[in-house]
This record gives C-alpha cells, structure tokens and sequence, in this order.
C-alpha cells in the first residue's frame, strides 16, 4: 500500500505540472489574441497596411473600340443526361 501512495502522489505532481503549464501556454496564446484585437494594423509585430480605395475609369466604356467587340456565342444545352451511371470506373 505505501508504494500505491507513493505513486499516486506522483502522478498527482506531474498532473499539477501539466495543468499549469498548459494553463501558462493558454495565457499567452489569450494575450497575444488580445494584443491582436487592441491593435489590428500590427500583426506580432509586421505591420499591415490598409488596401487603398481602387479608382475606376469610366471614360474607357466610351472607348469606340468597346462598341466593337463581339459577344460570346451562345452554348446550346445539353442533349444527353449529364454524368455516368459509375463516376468511379476509369474511362
């Protein structure tokens, strides 16, 4: 019975031992996300600029060589019953 006691309170020390490490891990993990929220332009230190606004020119749909083009043709539908009765089978 005494090594059983033994035993025991080791395996309670190496639960502690985990506990707080994982308990310390998840602290840091938590404050670097809070660091993250507080200050989104600075990611772990990169920083992370802001897309501009895009600028669009309109005055190139006056362009006449828009009015000369072509659209596409048009696909007919399908005739057949699309797929195969076993998509596994090798062709």
């Amino acid at each position: 019975m005494a090594i059983t006691f033994g035993l025991r309170r080791k395996k309670e020390k190496k639960l502690i031992l985990i506990a707080v490490v994982v308990l310390i891990i998840g602290g840091i993990i938590g404050g670097v996300i809070l660091i993250q929220r507080r200050a989104p332009q600075a990611l772990l230190g990169i920083e992370v600029f802001k897309p501009k606004a895009p600028k669009i020119n309109w005055e190139v749909l006056d362009d006449p060589r828009i009015e000369k083009l072509q659209s596409l043709i048009q696909i007919p539908p399908l005739t057949e019953k699309p797929g195969r009765e076993n998509p596994f089978l090798p062709y």
